[in-house]
């Protein structure tokens, strides 16, 4: 009990409405159920106190307590490993599997693969166990694998839409029930481009894609409008240094944002974000079909570098707005609460910055990572050193602009082959002399994306 009151203490923002938190965070909810339950079987006893032992372990580099808490997840994945043998899937072993992703995400050093397994295994006993839908703790269960599924769409590359159909039935909230639609329309664009990359692609099945494509960001761009008001209006433009907090350094902003954002409530920023984020993906999805289309049709230039092209363009503008909502998240108020929603748009920042070749981007979202996994998640470390193996592969053109192609890229499989011994040191200056020289020739004065004046033209709030 002490442990997970250190440990709510710490994640939890702090002197700001319970009820505002509430509202966007399920674990609040779920973490306060599952302590008060009466009798919790072991497992959910043992995931409980690992995931507190894990994450005040790793936060305060206390080895002793992260051993404890290891041993506490394995002896909780064993009972509910013996419960699903055993063909019974019991309440408890859905709420354990919603606490495993959450210790998978401060305890990761073999990369993703466990918490993308975790993740993927909780949504198929949810779908198969529906008749506990009339449990009213497991309201918040799915609210919170339906943002799950909102943070992480390109590395679930064993699913697709359909598999997240049965969500949909489990709406109380218009906005996000409808957003989240837009990432299971997301889900299935990504697994039929991946059936694409699988297959002997031609003309037609890339330009249905490119179709489908175009159509689910006009329904995006319609979802904004629509609950603009809603969801508490536009971000609120502040200067550089409004957001300054003490207990992490920020990367130097004003060589590559001209202002930042902040938001008159959680939801605000979190739908804003969620928003850019589906956008980002499926302007580069365009990006991706477009070019397929146009090498088909043998309408396709000599030019091969990525940053030329403005469908790669707009989503980097839509990168940049997720960059600067990330000083909000980072307050010292937003506890490790914060931390965690940056954690969850690092890898489609990284991403979009390598293809853009656009370096004071790149190394500025380096320095946020580095800030994240300095607050013990080891997730955030891993990306980060995957990410300087992609860039340092790109700096090829022709590389560059064949990865950027590809659709069925499994950054889970990129992950879990990190090792310490050939990784690439986090530096704020870069990896050598030769890439500050780099970084000087590829962004331009002003350090902002190429793709702003673009976006200027369909973002409501550009």
């Amino acid at each position: 009990m002490q442990l997970s009151a250190a440990f709510w203490e710490s994640y939890y923002p702090v002197n700001l409405d319970i009820k505002a938190i509430g509202e966007v965070d399920l674990w609040f909810q779920l973490m306060a159920n599952f302590m008060a339950l009466p009798a919790k079987t072991k497992a959910l006893e043992n995931a409980i106190s690992a995931l507190s032992c894990l994450y005040l372990g790793a936060a305060n580099g206390d080895k002793q307590l992260m051993g404890n808490g290891m041993q506490l997840y394995n002896n909780a994945i064993r009972h509910v490993s013996s419960q699903l043998a055993k063909g019974s899937v019991s309440e408890d072993a859905i709420y354990t599997g919603v606490i495993f992703k959450a210790i998978d995400t401060f305890n990761c050093p073999s990369g993703a693969s466990p918490i993308i397994a975790h993740m993927e295994g909780h949504n198929t006993l949810l779908r198969h166990s529906d008749a506990m839908g009339k449990n009213n703790l497991f309201k918040p269960v799915y609210k919170l694998l339906k943002q799950n599924l909102m943070y992480a769409p390109l590395i679930l590359f064993k699913s697709s839409g359909s598999d997240f159909d049965y969500l949909k039935k489990h709406n109380d909230d218009p906005p996000f029930d409808e957003l989240f639609e837009v990432y299971v329309g997301i889900t299935s664009l990504v697994a039929s481009a991946r059936s694409i990359d699988a297959g002997s692609p031609n003309t037609a099945a890339c330009t249905r894609l490119l179709r489908q494509c175009l159509g689910q960001r006009k329904k995006a761009l319609e979802w904004y409008y629509r609950h603009l008001h809603s969801i508490g209006g536009p971000p609120i433009q502040c200067p550089i240094n409004k957001l300054n907090p003490k207990n992490h350094t920020l990367p130097p902003s004003e060589d590559v944002f001209t202002y930042l954002y902040d938001f008159h409530t959680f939801r605000n920023a979190e739908m804003h974000v969620f928003f850019w984020k589906a956008m980002a993906i499926l302007q580069t999805m365009i990006y991706q079909s477009r070019i397929r289309v146009l090498r088909h049709t043998k309408r396709f230039g000599s030019e091969i570098y990525p940053e030329i092209y403005n469908e790669l363009r707009m989503a980097g503008a839509y990168a940049d707005n997720i960059c600067r909502a990330i000083p909000y998240w980072f307050q010292d108020k937003m506890g490790s609460y914060g931390v965690l929603k940056i954690m969850t748009v690092l890898i489609i920042l990284f991403k979009i910055y390598t293809h853009l070749r656009h370096f004071k981007l790149f190394l500025w979202v380096q320095h946020v990572c580095k800030e994240v996994a300095n607050d013990g998640i080891d997730l955030a470390t891993c990306l980060s050193h995957v990410w300087w193996k992609y860039w340092i592969a790109c700096k090829d053109p022709t590389v560059n602009f064949e990865i950027s192609l590809v659709f069925n890229m499994n950054f889970a499989d990129g992950i879990s082959k990190f090792s310490g011994d050939d990784a690439t040191p986090v530096t704020e200056k870069g990896d050598s002399a030769e890439l500050e020289v780099e970084a000087k020739s590829e962004v331009s004065e002003t350090g902002e994306s190429s793709g702003e004046l673009i976006f200027v033209l369909e973002n409501p709030i550009g």
